[in-house]
């Protein structure tokens, strides 16, 4: 912001510059005031935008935070949000076909990929039961052993 003090002094230099010229003072002043005017423009919407930037990367940090690495990532709007699946950066996904492998074998295999997030992608009947062949890979018996050993368990009916 330009001073009394800053002004008296360019106008002195003005008339310094231009003689006692009014015209070409005025003109001249009027000029650098405008241009200080659009720097200080130029420099309030840059600092603007970089508060805006700012608060975008907090918002996005206190949705990654917010997310326990379990469940679903997009289930909570703040997340929505701010957040997409292109920002995780490269996903691998299992896909294990089950049926004929015992609990031992099953979560071994889990285990050996280091896998924390099961969902369970079967399809239910019309009472909305998973029929199975194996006792031990029922939704009920499947989401205790799951829990048991610190993996998130998800059903999905399809």
């Amino acid at each position: 912001a330009l001073t009394n003090d800053d002004f008296a002094e360019m106008l002195k230099d003005l008339k310094g510059e231009f003689g006692q010229e009014s015209d070409d003072v005025d003109e001249s002043l009027a000029r650098r005031l405008q241009m200080e005017e659009l720097q200080e423009d130029t420099r309030d919407s840059e600092l603007q935008e970089q508060f805006e930037e700012y608060e975008r990367l907090l918002e996005i940090d206190d949705a990654e935070r917010a997310w326990d690495g379990y469940g679903d990532l997009m289930h909570n709007s703040m997340r929505r949000a701010n957040l997409n699946l292109d920002m995780l950066g490269p996903q691998i996904l299992f896909s294990i076909g089950a049926a004929a492998q015992t609990e031992k074998q099953f979560f071994e295999l889990l285990s050996l990929h280091s896998i924390r997030i099961l969902y369970d992608f079967r399809p239910t009947d019309y009472r909305d039961e998973v029929r199975c062949q194996q006792p031990h890979f029922e939704i009920r018996i499947l989401k205790s052993n799951c829990r048991q050993r610190h993996i998130h368990y998800r059903h999905v009916a399809v």
